[in-house]
């Protein structure tokens, strides 16, 4: 029986093809691009995130030799969360998306492409920023003591013979302890910040007032009869506290919105 060699037919068939119609790519040069085809100019290589989106980050100029339009120059990231480009007549916008490094590759057409490193970084961090971020944490730090003194003397905020005692207690063993806490806690705070040292100085009075006036309910509930003279001193003193709280409060938040 008689077999066809019909691959080895077919090799030399395919070898004939190539060799008399060479590929389209080999007969292409690709030439280098050269200052005498285009110039490029950029102001920097180093760039700034910004919050603004649409805000350029830096302008790629370029000018080519006659014949060779905007349409024929092309150009793409090599890492877009770092740059992003977009095209115009005779320049090339640079976007700083994030930090890092990335290279904006320019084509142009029937040349080499080229590339234009960039470095990203953040924008630096203003100061106060840190000093406030700083500060918050250690008043996070005193919540758990101011919640439970105040939160304590809520409960008991209205004095009869009946709760006296009970109130008198709470008082002794939870609000003031925690309050003397928190307190303490306010003074043992520092910054180098003046407007927040200011302000902490304030909320120190405001919490020091606010102790004054606990520590008299506690004394007006000591006897056997609550004393509403003491009382009324106690409220005093613990309005005039919740004022100066509130001045601090507002002026925190003042000196914080600068910052947004």
């Amino acid at each position: 029986m008689k077999t066809y060699r019909f691959t080895k037919w077919l090799f030399a068939t395919i070898l004939i093809a190539v060799l008399a119609f060479p590929s389209v790519s080999a007969a292409a040069e690709v030439k280098p691009l050269t200052d005498d085809v285009c110039t490029f100019q950029v102001d920097t290589h180093d760039l700034v995130v910004s919050k603004d989106p649409y805000k350029v980050g830096t302008t790629i100029y370029y000018k080519c030799a006659d014949g060779i339009l905007s349409i024929d120059v092309d150009s793409t990231s090599d890492n877009p969360s770092v740059v992003t480009t977009e095209d115009g007549f005779g320049s090339i916008d640079v976007y700083a998306e994030g930090p890092g490094d990335a290279n904006v590759i320019i084509t142009v057409y029937g040349y080499e492409p080229i590339r234009i490193p960039f470095h990203v970084t953040e924008p630096p961090v203003n100061p106060a920023i840190q000093q406030i971020k700083d500060y918050a944490a250690a008043l996070d730090k005193l919540v758990p003591y101011e919640d439970k003194a105040i939160d304590t003397s809520n409960k008991y905020s209205f004095f009869t013979s009946k709760n006296r005692k009970e109130s008198y207690l709470a008082y002794a063993n939870t609000v003031i302890p925690n309050y003397t806490k928190f307190v303490a806690g306010l003074k043992a705070i520092k910054t180098s910040n003046t407007e927040l040292a200011r302000l902490n100085g304030l909320y120190i009075k405001g919490a020091s007032l606010q102790l004054e006036g606990m520590n008299l309910v506690k004394k007006a509930l000591y006897s056997t009869k609550v004393d509403s003279k003491l009382i009324k001193q106690a409220n005093d003193k613990l309005t005039a506290g919740r004022k100066l709280i509130s001045q601090f409060s507002t002026g925190l938040s003042a000196y914080m919105n600068k910052f947004k």
